[in-house]
């Protein structure tokens, strides 16, 4: 359940964003309203925060997941007003309930160090930390990232991760990035007032850390040394410079605990969000159509915002993603109402000989069985290349994706992101563009399908009523009972309906609740879709 361990995203003073905003996620997450309010900033900041926890991107100008098709251009340009005194501020809610926090890497070395003592099982049941993770439930991330005048760049100022609805720790770098230190625990947590009585964790520190270092009220200057500023390289397993004191020796389990449970509280969270995020794909608003003469990249791309690693992905893995594409784009089964485009995709084989060669003076002879031998080798000998090509089944021709209408192409990259496997979260903008009414209905119940069957989250920035509709229509039906498919069942639970504005020069985000009944309990502000109504009646 990966797609679902972020629960919910906060953003301040990124692009148009200047106060605090925040939206949930579900399994369908659409963004609504006029142009330029600023739904795309949003999709961004997502993008912006994947490679911030992933490569430890801070003054971004593209991004990898967006390439040229998104544009950040770099801190001074993407800080709120371009005030270089603001400064951007990212907030992730994790839901840990179904995480082994443990098994994460990070956590490697306590493991390592616990397997030491297992045969001492007073030595071990005292340095376990488990009962301590096992009770976490939650985790809140929240990056501060500033401009420094003396650097001259951006860099993570402060970094500060609470538990359980509790603060826990705060790192903090100073503008230089020469101090990277945590400054601030709880150390009366009630997780660890739970585990180690009332003086919580210094009960634990006091014997392995000088109170010049880490005091009783929680105030610490424990240095990182794997670190560039206050965000920690949860690439690496913690490093932390000296500060143990004279009896950290003769207390080497206690300080293995400490640094497990920093590992697993402090840097676990950190992988999580990292991994969670590197399992999702951003789709540009305008996808790329094959030229005829396309060749597909054998390796999986992790940039799809031009929709061609989509087609890339389909030639790697075409003998499962083909046929399920296929079955959603034409479907057989006349009692399935997919998509129905009409059309399937092919991958054609061939061989191509140069003219001139010896294999076309062979072929010209009059008596091809005297040279059928060498014809054959020839042949054999030959790479084997293959291409795309569009089965026009109403018709019964193959043409290329650059003979059809651009519809298509802007839409194959949408079925093959939603039925794919790695791929956990999907962010769209625009996934109806230049298709029909009836198409973005019917990719309603394909983003349902794979919320349900595929384990994946979509993040989808939209104009199209008829995609909103079909997934009113699937909760309203859920709930009456008088859906004839339950692949297509939907809770008002499953889909937050963000509607997008912009107030006196602020991005502001209105979630829209909807009933049982397939109906927003909201009013839509500004009588967004009213254009309908008035143009009818």
């Amino acid at each position: 359940m990966i797609s679902f361990i972020i629960k919910s995203l906060t953003i301040e003073n990124f692009k148009g964003i200047g106060q605090k905003v925040a939206f949930d996620f579900k399994p369908i997450t659409l963004f609504f309203g006029q142009n330029s309010a600023g739904k795309s900033t949003v999709l961004h900041a997502i993008n912006y925060l994947h490679d911030v926890f992933n490569y430890h991107t801070i003054n971004a100008d593209s991004t990898s997941l967006g390439h040229d098709a998104l544009d950040l251009g770099g801190f001074k340009q993407f800080v709120h007003n371009h005030d270089l005194d603001k400064a951007v501020s990212l907030e992730v809610f994790l839901d840990l309930r179904d995480v082994e926090l443990l098994e994460i890497g990070v956590s490697k070395s306590y493991l390592d160090s616990l397997s030491s003592v297992e045969n001492n099982v007073d030595e071990y049941r005292s340095l376990e930390i488990s009962p301590i993770t096992d009770e976490v439930n939650s985790a809140v991330l929240r990056l501060n990232i500033s401009w420094s005048e003396l650097l001259k760049k951006p860099y993570v100022k402060q970094f500060n991760v609470d538990i359980n609805d509790e603060s826990f720790i705060q790192v903090s770098a100073s503008s230089d990035c020469k101090q990277r230190e945590i400054t601030k625990i709880n150390m009366v947590h009630s997780l660890f007032v739970e585990a180690f009585g009332e003086e919580g964790l210094y009960a634990l520190t006091q014997f392995i850390i000088e109170d010049s270092f880490l005091d009783v009220h929680g105030n610490a200057i424990l240095g990182f040394e794997n670190a560039v500023d206050a965000l920690p390289d949860h690439h690496k397993s913690l490093s932390l410079t000296d500060i143990w004191s004279d009896d950290a020796i003769e207390y080497s389990g206690q300080k293995n605990k400490f640094k497990g449970l920093l590992s697993a509280l402090l840097m676990g969270p950190l992988e999580i969000v990292a991994d969670t995020l590197a399992e999702m794909r951003y789709l540009g608003p305008m996808r790329d159509v094959p030229h005829r003469n396309y060749i597909p990249t054998p390796t999986e791309s992790k940039n799809w915002s031009n929709g061609l690693a989509a087609w890339d992905l389909l030639f790697k893995e075409n003998l499962t993603l083909l046929k399920e594409v296929n079955d959603w784009l034409n479907t057989k089964d006349a009692d399935v109402k997919r998509l129905n485009t009409g059309y399937e995709v092919k991958i054609d084989e061939y061989r191509q000989f140069q003219v001139g060669s010896r294999l076309e003076g062979l072929l010209n002879v009059s008596d091809l069985n005297q040279n059928k031998t060498e014809i054959e080798k020839l042949l054999l000998d030959m790479p084997v290349k293959k291409q795309f090509v569009l089965n026009d089944v109403r018709r019964g021709v193959d043409v290329f994706p650059s003979d059809v209408g651009v519809g298509i192409s802007q839409l194959l990259p949408v079925v093959v992101g939603a039925l794919a496997k790695n791929i956990a979260i999907l962010s769209i903008e625009q996934p109806e563009i230049h298709i029909h009414p009836a198409l973005q209905v019917a990719l309603g119940d394909l983003l349902i399908f794979a919320s349900k069957h595929k384990n994946k989250s979509f993040i989808i920035e939209t104009h199209s009523e008829h995609l909103m509709l079909r997934l009113l229509r699937r909760i309203r039906e859920t709930a009456s009972e008088e859906l004839e498919n339950l692949d297509y069942s939907f809770n008002p639970d499953d889909l937050n309906v963000v509607y997008v504005e912009c107030i006196e020069g602020e991005t502001r985000l209105i979630s829209l609740r909807v009933d049982e009944d397939g109906e927003f309990i909201d009013r839509w502000p500004n009588g967004f879709f009213g254009e309908r109504a008035e143009e009818l009646f």
